[in-house]
């Protein structure tokens, strides 16, 4: 997995530094995730893409606070993810309710269909 970003600023929305995780395995430990840092601003828009087990979903568990990191640290707002309720806490001001129109498809007259 890649995750390249062409331009920094002082403090990203979603800050990734250092990450890294393993799995422990009945045949030895596994690495997921070795070294992965990024910033995504307010607004920005990533995608995530790579071959099957290159750590994506394992990436998407620990930003949301589902998995502990076994190195490095996720920063929401600039409050550190320590579980997934660290994690909505810092997503609520985002969340569909707040945003007029994220859940179009829901309430479209078409979506009964």
């Amino acid at each position: 997995m890649i995750v390249t970003k062409s331009s920094a600023s002082a403090m990203p929305h979603i800050e990734a530094g250092n990450l890294s995780l393993v799995y422990d395995t009945p045949s030895g430990q596994v690495c997921a995730l070795e070294d992965v840092s990024f910033g995504i601003e307010a607004s920005e828009f990533l995608c995530i893409v790579g071959p099957s087990g290159c750590g994506k979903s394992s990436l998407l568990n620990i930003i949301a606070g589902f998995l502990a990191p076994t190195g490095g640290e996720i920063r929401i707002g600039g409050e550190p993810v320590t579980d997934a309720a660290s994690t909505a806490a810092s997503c609520s001001r985002i969340s569909p309710s707040s945003s007029p129109g994220a859940r179009r498809w829901e309430t479209s007259p078409s979506a009964s269909r």
